[in-house]
């Protein structure tokens, strides 16, 4: 599986309000080669593009080997507005289980075209299964499985299985550090442009005749620590049964996991509840201590 933490649509290009959750690719994962049919004879005409912008992971669907599966949490849980899907008309909602349908496939898979960068844990195929016949707690869209994926925005992250505040100042080497994939395209071959559908109404058309967006924009305006990021991180995560962490880079890929300030470390709603529990014992500790040092002496 794969996560993405992507730009929301009002700011693609720009980098204000920029959700990263890093692109997740859960495995058993999404096969990158794609399938061996020969389609020469169906002779595709165009290149559909699913751009994916938001706090998502993306898997093989473990119901249908055919299909993907993108994942993301509930708006409410993580401060966003409700996903919606961009057209050449306007926008579209969509519901806790979504299913995007593009006409005309012509399957021509491009093995080593693929060129995105998502970080990949491993997930118990059981566990995917049941998220997605949950219905509840997250977000679901199914989609033909696609030709080859494209790294279509990423920005340095680290990601790690402790979190930083518990292994400052040590925590080099205990973390992955690398340009990961904050918005990810999908590619289908199509014998031609006639556009797609949601959970089975009308034909919608491509936006510049062949590209959709999907996207999860946050709510407010984004800070230097990035905590609505690490919040959606945390979530996301959370949904898998997964223990990780990330830590995003200034512009100049200055980490808070190193120089710990804290007014990021010690606001990171990632922060391990028993860090607080460690924290509040410590803190009526010193009260008590206070408390009794300051107790006059009987005579």
């Amino acid at each position: 599986m794969r996560i993405s933490a992507s730009l929301n649509k009002l700011t693609a290009i720009a980098n204000t309000f920029v959700t990263l959750a890093c692109v997740l690719v859960l495995c058993p994962s999404v096969s990158h080669a794609g399938s061996s049919e020969s389609v020469a004879a169906k002779a595709p005409v165009s290149d559909v593009q699913v751009l994916v912008d938001g706090p998502w992971a993306y898997s093989e669907d473990p119901r249908d080997a055919k299909r993907i599966v993108l994942i993301a949490p509930t708006a409410s849980s993580i401060n966003h507005f409700i996903p919606a899907i961009g057209y050449k008309d306007g926008d579209l909602e969509l519901l806790l289980d979504s299913t995007i349908e593009i006409s005309n496939l012509a399957s021509n898979p491009c093995p080593g075209c693929s060129s995105d960068n998502p970080y990949k844990p491993k997930v118990d195929r059981q566990s995917l299964k049941d998220l997605l016949n949950s219905k509840k707690g997250r977000y679901v869209i199914s989609l033909p499985k696609p030709d080859f994926y494209e790294d279509g925005k990423h920005r340095e992250s680290k990601v790690g299985m402790v979190w930083w505040g518990d292994c400052y100042p040590t925590c080099n080497g205990s973390s992955t550090r690398a340009p990961f994939t904050t918005q990810v395209i999908l590619h289908y071959i199509t014998n031609d442009s006639q556009g797609f559908t949601v959970n089975g109404g009308k034909s919608l058309d491509f936006e510049d005749h062949n590209r959709v967006e999907i996207y999860m924009n946050p709510k407010g305006k984004m800070e230097d620590c990035d905590s609505g990021g690490r919040l959606a991180f945390r979530e996301m995560v959370r949904l898998f049964s997964l223990k990780l962490y990330v830590d995003y880079g200034d512009k100049n890929n200055n980490y808070p996991s190193d120089d710990d300030p804290q007014d990021c470390l010690g606001s990171d709603p990632q922060k391990p509840s028993i860090s607080f529990l460690r924290e509040s014992v410590t803190t009526r500790k010193a009260r008590l201590t206070v408390r009794r040092r300051s107790r006059p002496c009987k005579a």
